[in-house]
């Protein structure tokens, strides 16, 4: 028998007793290179490895928010005014939900004028937010656009934290945003007037002149916190 005949029986030779252990192990409930293959399949198949995003498809999909809160040093009637603005400017983000934001003035905040801009055919329709002029009898008057029922009606609120002095609830200097579920494509601008002739603090551990606040977010059903912070310039 030549060397190549005798390789080619070896080689069958060896496939047999690899098929007839196969056989045996089927038979007495011993795993083979089959089950092997297919716990492995399974493993796959339960962590839904082919249907994880990558990193930058999670980067995608998160919040990305454009918040500021500036004085208006145009304001005619009232110097002391400062607006806020907040815009997740990410098209393509998934829900927020539970985004709050605390803001704290070095004075107390006399009154709060909030306004919701909702896209129109992609961009944002014109909406008066302020109207001044002068009266028949020459005073200048200013009139603000008061939305807060258009603010309930989203979920959202700005308000002015309270404080009870000698039995009387006054105004400090710290107002809070709310919003359950953001609006998606929203634009939300508040316009805040402070009296700086006055300072009642709000007992918050937070620095004058500051905004901070946190929302949430899910993404494969993990959730996430983001961060807003800044200061008022």
């Amino acid at each position: 028998m030549s060397f190549s005949n005798t390789g080619l029986v070896i080689q069958i030779i060896a496939i047999l007793l690899f098929l007839s252990g196969i056989f045996i192990s089927a038979r007495n409930d011993k795993p083979t290179i089959f089950s092997y293959w297919t716990y492995i399949a399974e493993i796959f198949k339960k962590e839904n490895y082919f249907d994880k995003l990558t990193a930058e498809e999670i980067v995608k999909l998160r919040p990305n928010f454009k918040t500021g809160i500036n004085f208006e040093s145009a304001g005619r009637f009232n110097p002391d005014r400062y607006r806020f603005s907040i815009q997740n400017v990410n098209a393509s983000s998934v829900n927020v939900s539970n985004l709050r934001i605390r803001i704290k003035f070095t004075n107390t905040i006399e009154d709060i004028f909030p306004n919701i801009i909702l896209p129109s055919n992609g961009n944002f329709s014109a909406a008066l937010f302020e109207n001044v002029g002068i009266t028949e009898n020459g005073d200048p008057y200013s009139y603000l656009m008061d939305s807060s029922e258009l603010f309930n009606d989203y979920g959202c609120s700005i308000d002015i934290q309270k404080a009870v002095i000698n039995g009387k609830s006054v105004n400090t200097d710290t107002a809070t945003f709310y919003c359950k579920e953001w609006p998606s494509g929203a634009l939300i601008i508040a316009l805040l007037t402070v009296d700086k002739t006055t300072n009642i603090q709000f007992l918050e551990a937070m620095r004058e002149g500051t905004f901070q606040g946190s929302y949430e977010y899910v993404i494969e059903g993990k959730k996430f916190t983001g961060k807003i912070e800044g200061e008022i310039k």
